[in-house]
């Protein structure tokens, strides 16, 4: 049983972002990921529910920076080709 209603209708990756914006007729120029730093868990979590999610966090912040993956936000910057 959830404790906290669900937040997210459709899960997108990186891959899919570019796919849906050539499918648009966009031409990807530039997409990053990002990572929210750790903060408050949101909703009824165990003490070590947010222990993990905060151990979690931590160590996948400084990789998504470096490696510019499994960031939970995606930033995309698409064009429309000249012609």
């Amino acid at each position: 049983m959830l404790r906290e209603p669900p937040y997210h209708l459709w899960e997108f990756t990186p891959r899919s972002h570019v796919d849906l914006a050539r499918r648009a007729g966009l031409q990807t120029v530039r997409l990053t990921q990002a990572k929210i730093p750790p903060g408050k868990p949101h909703g009824q979590k165990s003490l070590l529910q947010r222990t993990a999610l905060f151990a979690i966090d931590t160590i996948n912040l400084p990789i998504t920076r470096l490696t510019n993956a499994f960031g939970d936000r995606v930033v995309q910057i698409a064009r429309k080709p000249a012609g």
